[in-house]
């Protein structure tokens, strides 16, 4: 089959075709005048024309030399047509099929035939020309011309509709990216750092006394500032200066970060202090409405108050970082201003401040945050209050959904109605626990830290495998049994219903738990921690500034898992 997709350029200069159809008897002379046969121009361009045709002789290594550009020569009539035999193509001007007229000569002369016919596609079809063959199909259209989209089967493929709709155009994500909502990105898996904030975070950790005691032992510098940069005096002081070193080399490691503390609130009525700045724990170390009920419902005292414990939340857009938002909780930066929320007292605010001003009394609040230390060390409630922030606001497969923004976290798209994210099982869901002891007040033990630990890791009572997370299997005494490395865990209480972390699909989580020790004294606790929550213990101490840097980037760089 002869192929031909060159423009009829000639006869379009020349202000009229030779034909107006197939249905010839035979050529006639054309609807407008012949150029002026004196006009003279470059002979290897200019067509012999002959009453209107377009005349030809084959020369000898180019048959269609004589015809203008998108023309053949029929060497039997001698004349210039668009096409020889049955052909098809895509009309290069409007993307219509068409099909070609073949020749029919009769006594040296063309009759008919020689020009494209339109053969349109269907409604529901396009003209598309394969690129290996050159034949000119009808084919069904399948996507938005130029739109992006994942490959379904291969969550590794981007591609991209053709400019016609009718075929997809794979490219591969290269290495440490997947495909998510068209578009090649990194696999970031999310990390909830919690830091410690309970009052010994602030204490001078030097053998020599406080400086308030001995004139000889450095101070802190002055509030808000309060620290010695060059050698931290506090394990709250070290994990700032250390923490902020590394953050953005854990980002670079396909890292997106939310940053939780213990239960505070603002507390603008007191004075400013190195010891807890202007923030006061909650009352029992617990968040605002918190009865011990494991349960928070949608729109209840959780949600209410998660700002008293979640400073900084993982970010809503794929594309998104919250490192800007998270550094002010740890540049020594703290300062308040007046609102424009007006107040009758320190009770219509929720920084306990209502001031004077020229306008009248207003709410003061925090223009720079910091993170402080007062209070106790809520280490089993804070993870728990970790595992609900998480399945509530983060980990949402399943939840759902009438359009994407309704899942309000990243990597989530509505997908008939649920939320999914497309390459879940390639994320590592983390948190990275920063405590320099045990707990204050040991709680009861479901709440105990070492529980809510292996809860989030594994899961605690089970009746069948699928009831335990993280490969963990039923045992017969029905509770999860961790088959990962580790130290055999002997510690077992029932949750009472609340035995596991699920996804709103019902889908075990398998949170795992590291843990950052600032004080070699508590590392058989923060071990226990460690161990139940299936992670590390890097134990550090202040004496070795260096090696916990080290510790650290270590616990933040998590790689993500090979997928299938």
């Amino acid at each position: 089959m002869f192929q031909h997709d060159r423009r009829h350029i000639a006869a379009l200069a020349l202000g009229a075709l030779f034909w107006a159809g197939c249905e010839q008897t035979k050529i006639g002379p054309p609807q407008v005048d012949a150029p002026d046969a004196t006009v003279t121009q470059d002979a290897a361009v200019t067509p012999d024309i002959d009453d209107g045709v377009l005349r030809c002789t084959p020369q000898p290594g180019d048959v269609d030399a004589d015809c203008p550009e998108g023309m053949l020569c029929n060497t039997q009539a001698g004349v210039c047509v668009d096409c020889l035999v049955f052909d098809t193509r895509c009309n290069p001007n409007t993307r219509r099929h068409e099909t070609c007229q073949p020749t029919e000569v009769v006594e040296g002369e063309l009759v008919t035939g020689g020009v494209f016919e339109p053969s349109p596609c269907k409604a529901t079809e396009a003209c598309f020309e394969d690129p290996n063959t050159g034949d000119a199909l009808c084919e069904r259209i399948i996507c938005e011309p130029l739109e992006f989209s994942c490959n379904p089967d291969d969550l590794n493929e981007q591609r991209q509709c053709g400019p016609f709709g009718v075929k997809w155009f794979p490219k591969t994500c290269s290495a440490g990216k997947m495909c998510s909502e068209g578009t090649c990105r990194e696999i970031r898996s999310n990390v909830l750092l919690i830091f410690d904030t309970s009052g010994s975070m602030v204490d001078i950790k030097l053998p020599d006394g406080d400086c308030l005691t001995n004139p000889t032992v450095p101070c802190l510098t002055d509030f808000p500032e309060c620290d010695q940069t060059v050698a931290p005096l506090t394990p709250m002081d070290l994990a700032k200066q250390v923490f902020t070193a590394g953050i953005l080399d854990a980002v670079d490691q396909n890292a997106t970060f939310a940053l939780q503390r213990f239960p505070m609130r603002q507390a603008a009525n007191r004075p400013g202090s190195c010891r807890g700045g202007w923030y006061a724990a909650t009352p029992d170390g617990v968040m605002t409405g918190d009865d011990n009920s494991r349960t928070t419902e949608p729109g209840g005292w959780f949600d209410a108050n998660l700002g008293q414990v979640v400073v900084t939340r993982f970010p809503t857009r794929p594309d998104g970082s919250t490192t800007d938002e998270l550094l002010k909780w740890l540049d020594r930066d703290e300062q308040l201003t007046t609102t424009s929320q007006s107040c009758s007292s320190d009770l219509d605010c929720d920084s306990l401040l209502c001031e004077s001003t020229m306008d009248g009394q207003r709410c003061v609040t925090h223009l720079e945050p910091e993170l402080r230390g007062d209070g106790g060390t809520p280490l089993g409630k804070s993870l728990f209050y970790a595992g609900e922030y998480l399945r509530r606001f983060v980990l949402v497969d399943g939840k759902p959904c009438v359009e994407s923004a309704d899942c309000g976290s990243a990597n989530y798209s509505c997908q008939d109605g649920q939320c999914v994210d497309e390459v879940a099982d390639c994320r590592r869901p983390t948190i990275v626990l920063f405590t320099d002891g045990g707990e204050s007040t040991p709680p009861e033990e479901f709440f105990k830290a070492a529980m809510q630990a292996k809860r989030l890791r594994y899961g605690l009572g089970c009746q069948t495998h699928d009831d335990c997370a993280s490969g963990a299997q039923c045992g017969s005494e029905g509770y999860c049994l961790p088959t990962e490395p580790g130290p055999v865990l002997t510690d077992f209480v029932a949750g009472d219903g609340h035995e596991v972390v699920r996804a709103p699909n019902g889908k075990p989580l398998g949170i795992r738990v590291h843990v950052v020790n600032l004080d070699p004294n508590s590392s058989v606790a923060s071990a226990s921690i460690a161990a139940h929550g299936g992670g590390l213990l890097f134990d550090v101490s202040t004496d070795d500034p260096t090696e916990f840097e080290t510790q650290v980037k270590n616990a933040l760089r998590v790689n993500p898992k090979e997928c299938d």
